[in-house]
């Protein structure tokens, strides 16, 4: 829609998913994978040993980054633009340039011995390996510096933008598609659950009608952020705007306010034959992986409800980190958040399989390194 209004349009990707391989790149004029861009000097990333692939990922926003800033400086400035820049830096495995997390660290470990400390969520997921409350402990001060690290080439955009004058032009969005467990419920990584660890993420946008400096507690879903962009820059498209689930929070919008957002997570990745076929027989205590979730939550409660018929209940507002399992206790609002998302959920469309096309063997590696497969 903002190609269709006359806005150049590109796309800047570190995520394998995020590609045209998975119709990612309709719609952009220019659409660029950024491990293309960010490889070691005379190497293939796709070879590299396991030592060096910490400091290749160390260098990819940096990267990204660069190619971001330099494209600004040299475009064609005649026609506005819409910039999509997808960085993957904090997510595992863990492993910030040393200047971002070391003040993060406990005293006993070195940065050397932090990247130790086994990242595989995965093998981590079927006992593989063990990690201790310590060893958790330092994998947040590594997922820290990621945030750090990324913190720092934000900025490096928003200095591009300022020193070009563009700044007080721009709409500038900063917001995330996961969070990640790191030892919370059990889990590392951002797989199996639907828990807040990993739904609660950041938005934070800047420039024309959202320059003023406040914060909200309104429930807001990703799909809301188009109707919402598209109402700043006052692009109309009726007709696939009566498509879009979300809800405009632009401050000018007559739109609903959410009074309830819906989650879903609609399989298993990887399934647990993939997770057979890679590791071999599994423990019985992981058959609950194979299961899709779906959950509604309120500003005060949060209700999932799993393929295999388990349900959870949790009085948020309360209960942040999901710890007091109220299901089955007699809470009307149980049966009413029960009620509600059944209804949402009937009215979804089929999922599509993100396996139906055709993946490319580096892709599928790209995956694989991710947890993905």
């Amino acid at each position: 829609m903002f190609a269709a209004a006359g806005y150049e349009t590109v796309g800047i990707s570190n995520n394998t998913w995020v590609s045209e391989e998975f119709r990612f790149d309709s719609g952009f004029e220019s659409f660029l994978h950024a491990w293309n861009i960010a490889k070691a000097p005379e190497t293939d990333q796709g070879t590299l040993s396991k030592e060096s692939q910490g400091d290749q990922k160390d260098t990819r926003a940096e990267k990204t980054t660069t190619w971001i800033t330099d494209w600004m400086a040299t475009r064609d400035d005649s026609r506005p633009y819409f910039l999509f820049a997808n960085y993957i830096d904090a997510h595992l495995e863990y492993a910030p340039p040393e200047k971002y997390v070391t003040d993060e660290l406990p005293a006993e470990y070195s940065y050397e011995e932090a990247l130790q400390i086994p990242q595989d969520p995965r093998r981590h997921d079927i006992g593989e390996t063990s990690i201790s409350k310590d060893e958790f402990d330092v994998l947040r001060a590594l997922y820290r510096g990621e945030i750090t690290y990324l913190d720092a080439n934000i900025e490096k955009i928003v200095n591009e933008l300022q020193t070009s004058g563009d700044w007080d032009d721009t709409i500038f969005v900063i917001t995330a598609d996961h969070g990640e467990n790191i030892g919370e419920h059990g889990f590392l990584g951002h797989q199996y659950n639907i828990y807040d660890t990993l739904l609660h993420i950041p938005l934070v946008i800047t420039g024309g009608a959202f320059s003023a400096r406040t914060a909200t507690n309104r429930l807001i879903q990703l799909s809301d952020l188009a109707p919402t962009l598209l109402d700043e820059v006052g692009i109309k498209a009726p007709s696939t705007r009566s498509q879009f689930q979300g809800y405009s929070f632009h401050p000018g919008s007559n739109a609903p306010i959410r009074e309830q957002i819906i989650s879903e997570y609609s399989a298993p990745q990887p399934s647990l034959d993939d997770l057979e076929q890679r590791f071999g027989s599994l423990a019985a205590q992981i058959s609950h992986y194979g299961r899709s979730l779906c959950a509604i939550r309120t500003h005060e409660y949060k209700f999932i409800h799993a393929s295999d018929g388990s349900q959870e209940l949790y009085e948020i507002s309360d209960d942040q980190t999901e710890s007091r399992d109220l299901i089955g206790q007699g809470l009307v609002i149980e049966d009413e958040l029960a009620t509600e998302l059944r209804s949402q959920t009937a009215q979804k469309p089929p999922e599509r399989d993100p396996f139906s096309s055709s993946i490319s063997t580096e892709s599928k590696e790209r995956l694989r390194d991710l947890g993905y497969l």
